[in-house]
């Protein structure tokens, strides 16, 4: 339902696009037409905008295909070898998905990537992009994030991240066999050859074997394979003397002096990968990556502190009781790492098929750790959760919904309430609560009127209460509705169709007997 929205939206756009840049296309074409040259001329300098948003690094853009030009947002991912991936969506919104022609995407500060169309890599309906741009509008100023781009978009320039200032610096090529001594860096490490590309780093361990790290910018916290990690005897990820080895006899940099390894299963990242990097590398660091000459480096920009309260939930984690996680939530229901916390706590206990009343408790650790103005939308995900793996578990379903109906007035979507309440008074139903039910229905058809399921339900609610012309209207209503918003869905039409030819008999039998 969201990719349908989603497609909906964008065709909604396109039309509007279609329109205001009509006279200006022949333009659009001449930058789409016109990719950037390097081969020795001198190139100037550019940047991208960034931010980090929801643990993700955000970059500003427009986009320009033949059906017009669009203001975006995309990941910056540093770990991916394609130039540019987009949502199916958005994709087929904009006439992409077949395949031909050419679309550029362009940062407000000069940087150009031309993209065969044929070379975009189709993203399946991703919720995270589609939560990031519900509910963080603001930061990305209205523009939602429908991809990412990779480093195939960047490998043409000298790649300078300074993430604290919120910009990416595109500059020429450094030339090939530069003096690696005269780097103004704190530490520049050479990176690894490896099968598959990407960045790869060498890291010195303490009394350990050497490891290999991925630069990635793919999430905020730099990972450590658990299982590595465990095998050296620190399975909460605290490693002593975690060192990028510098090409300068004694420079390095510790990593584990300045961030809180997060153990992870790495297997997926390949055998030589023990740690991947996360955006807390590039908060404490201006990151220059020099590709023509494989060097990586690192300029302080800050005295970093060891996060004392990321590794408290790291060392938590792993224990087998839920006792420290209890402990960390209770202590730290402010911190970063605490909706993480209690998703950690809720999947543990769902997987041991704790009783209702411990889910119910890790629900409302979920709750209130989320965004303030996403809280019921957090609940009510946890009831299609719940409907999904426990179906049978209605009261623990119904009671997830309540616990997210106290706060979703405050919700940025106003709809979720009224969602709630759906979801709420359908459980309700099929338990056989018809009271219940109907306080529930009732309070969402306020908010929901033209949603069919809703108007459906509640002529059940009636049919049971002997309330016969009130569930004839509800069901002749449910049949409108589902019929204008979607005609092919024969079973339902079916289902509304017996069930309204059924009241209709009801009631001319009842008012046969009634002359007669």
């Amino acid at each position: 339902m969201f990719k349908l929205e989603a497609v909906l939206f964008y065709k909604l756009y396109l039309c509007v696009f279609i329109w205001l840049n009509s006279v200006g296309m022949a333009l659009a074409f001449q930058v789409t037409m016109s990719p950037p040259s390097f081969g020795g001329q001198k190139v100037e300098n550019k940047s991208i905008a960034v931010k980090v948003i929801d643990g993700r690094l955000v970059g500003s853009f427009e986009i320009v295909t033949r059906k017009g030009t669009e203001s975006i947002s995309l990941y910056i991912d540093l770990a991916s070898k394609n130039k540019l991936s987009l949502d199916e969506g958005f994709m087929e919104a904009f006439g992409l998905d077949n395949g031909r022609g050419f679309v550029t995407v362009k940062s407000p500060n000069g940087f150009t990537a031309l993209v065969r169309s044929k070379r975009i890599s189709a993203l399946v309906f991703d919720p995270q992009m589609a939560r990031i741009s519900s509910l963080f509008t603001k930061e990305l100023s209205g523009q939602p994030v429908v991809g990412s781009l990779g480093l195939g978009a960047l490998d043409k320039f000298h790649i300078s991240f300074n993430v604290p200032e919120g910009k990416i610096n595109l500059s020429a090529p450094k030339p090939p066999g530069r003096d690696k001594a005269k780097i103004a860096a704190d530490v520049t490490v050479a990176m690894l050859p490896v099968d598959g590309g990407g960045i790869i780093l060498p890291v010195s361990i303490q009394s350990g074997p050497d490891a290999a790290l991925s630069l990635s910018t793919a999430q905020y916290d730099t990972l450590v394979d658990g299982d590595w990690a465990a095998s050296a005897g620190y399975p909460a990820g605290n490693l002593p003397g975690v060192g990028l080895k510098g090409l300068h006899a004694g420079a390095g940099l510790d990593l584990s002096q300045i961030m809180a390894l997060r153990p992870d299963d790495l297997r997926h990242q390949g055998s030589e990968i023990q740690l991947v990097s996360g955006l807390n590398l590039f908060l404490n660091n201006i990151v220059d990556i020099d590709l023509v000459n494989k060097i990586v480096s690192f300029t302080s920009l800050n005295i970093a502190t060891y996060p004392q309260t990321d590794f408290a939930f790291f060392s938590a984690m792993i224990r087998g009781d839920d006792g420290p996680l209890l402990a960390y939530l209770n202590d730290y229901k402010e911190s970063r790492l605490a909706p993480d916390a209690a998703r950690f706590l809720l999947d543990r206990r769902l997987k041991r098929t704790a009783s209702d009343g411990d889910i119910l408790d890790a629900a409302r650790f979920v709750r209130d750790t989320a965004l303030a103005y996403n809280r019921g939308g957090v609940s009510l995900g946890l009831m299609m959760r719940l409907k999904a793996e426990m179906p049978e578990r209605r009261a623990l379903i119904t009671a997830v919904g309540r616990l997210g109906a106290e706060v979703a007035r405050h919700d940025s979507d106003p709809e979720t309430l009224y969602r709630l309440h759906k979801m709420i008074g359908l459980e309700e139903l099929e338990a056989g609560n018809i009271r219940e039910a109907w306080k529930g229905l009732l309070s969402s058809a306020f908010g929901l009127p033209r949603d069919p399921m809703v108007n459906y339900a509640l002529g059940r609610v009636y049919e049971e209460q002997k309330r016969l012309k009130r569930a004839q209207s509800r069901y002749q209503r449910a049949l409108e509705l589902l019929t204008e918003i979607d005609a092919k869905d024969e079973k339902r039409l079916k289902i509304f169709r017996q069930a309204l030819d059924r009241v209709d008999n009801m009631l001319r039998n009842s008012q046969g007997a009634t002359n007669g």
